[in-house]
């Protein structure tokens, strides 16, 4: 579909960078401030492996960006700014306040940009359903505005930052399964960090006598399988599914997939499909990627057979219509993933948009084999200005 752009080292760099500048500027930007907001644009682009030395990707609401290598370091950029997000509002008490509903994956950022005299490196400034997954940094990383401005949460997990990160504003932000060689420098008031390397000592007050923001350290992961991943290999698309690990610290990046080759994958096309074809695809027992785009469903799309995968690109959108769930995940079944989503309210009363369903009893299958939700992200009230529930 015309969601998702693919780009590939031999493309033409103007015309590239006319199409993603394109898609900025209906998407992102701060004139007006938060520009993009309430858009119904949605969209993923896709690299295949290289390095791109003549391209950067400013990243908007709703776009998200993906490396197709088996590594991040597969597909690396190394000009100009890269791959980043600025906050959405020239306002500093705005700042990325707003700076919603985006995400980069499954790629290598080494540049050295310079955003203020202080700071030089890779820019991430943003706020809750924002992620940054399976990504390396080379140098440095920002997680909010320059020079200055507001956010408030933020998530990364299996990042490899080589040199340091300065959170800057950041009120909270979630950290997990990350390596950062150059130390975490500041931050306010909730900083967890779970599985990771480099972190901040652990401090549980905000004492001006400390020196440091509040941090909570947990050494390992107790349990996690890492969202699915497309990846483009001896001229095929692989849909990367990576196996339940225990007790884990650092980036999973060696660890076992499971890979399904993309003829037993459906990938739905947003201007037809609905819940009844994207049912009949699941009901086959078919993995399923979800293109960008709003789908209203007339039904809950339904998991039928365990490991199944149901991932979306480009924050896809599934609108609840009709008063039930968008996703149900019914008991019996274990290993199910569901990645990449924005479940969103509709003009009827759901009591749920998620619903996943218990089943088994500890020592089963069941729970050596749990079910995952990664970047499942819920709102009641979209472009609809009325007349939503959940």
């Amino acid at each position: 579909p015309d969601s998702v752009l693919v780009y590939r080292l031999d493309d033409d760099v103007a015309t590239s960078q006319a199409k993603i500048n394109a898609l900025y500027a209906e998407n992102g930007g701060t004139k007006p401030g938060n520009h993009g907001h309430w858009s119904e644009r949605r969209a993923a682009l896709l690299f295949h492996p290289g390095e791109y030395k003549s391209i950067e990707v400013p990243v908007g609401y709703y776009t998200q960006v993906l490396g197709l290598g088996a590594v991040p370091a597969s597909t690396s950029f190394t000009h100009g700014r890269g791959v980043y997000s600025e906050g959405t509002s020239t306002d500093p008490l705005v700042g990325a306040l707003n700076t919603f509903w985006r995400g980069a994956e499954n790629l290598q950022i080494n540049v050295s940009h310079a955003w203020t005299k202080q700071f030089k490196g890779a820019l991430w400034a943003v706020s809750q359903a924002a992620p940054l997954r399976r990504v390396a940094i080379i140098g440095n990383l920002r997680l909010s505005p320059v020079p200055s401005g507001y956010s408030s949460g933020g998530f990364m997990a299996d990042v490899t930052v080589s040199g340091r990160v300065d959170p800057g504003s950041q009120q909270q932000f979630l950290v997990r399964n990350c390596e950062i060689k150059g130390g975490w420098q500041g931050g306010v008031w909730n900083q967890v960090f779970v599985g990771s390397l480099g972190g901040p000592q652990a401090l549980c007050t905000h004492v001006a006598e400390q020196r440091g923001a509040p941090a909570l350290q947990v050494k390992a992961t107790p349990v996690i399988a890492e969202k699915p991943f497309i990846s483009f290999e001896s001229g095929r698309y692989k849909l990367n599914i990576p196996v339940t690990q225990r007790d884990t610290i650092g980036v999973s990046w060696s660890t076992k997939v499971q890979t399904v080759d993309f003829e037993h994958v459906y990938v739905t096309q947003p201007s037809t499909d609905r819940a009844r074809e994207i049912n009949a695809a699941l009901d086959a027992g078919l993995d399923v990627v979800v293109s960008p785009g709003v789908y209203h469903l007339e039904a809950p799309l339904v998991m039928r057979r365990s490991g199944q995968v149901l991932l979306g690109l480009g924050i896809a959108t599934l609108v609840a219509t009709r008063g039930t769930a968008a996703i149900l995940v019914p008991g019996g079944l274990h290993g199910c993933r569901v990645a990449g989503l924005m479940l969103q309210a509709g003009p009827h009363t759901s009591r749920t948009l998620l619903h996943v369903e218990g089943g088994g009893t500890p020592g089963t299958v069941v729970a050596s084999e749990p079910t995952f939700l990664h970047d499942v992200f819920v709102r009641v009230g979209g472009t609809e200005c009325s007349g939503v529930s959940a």
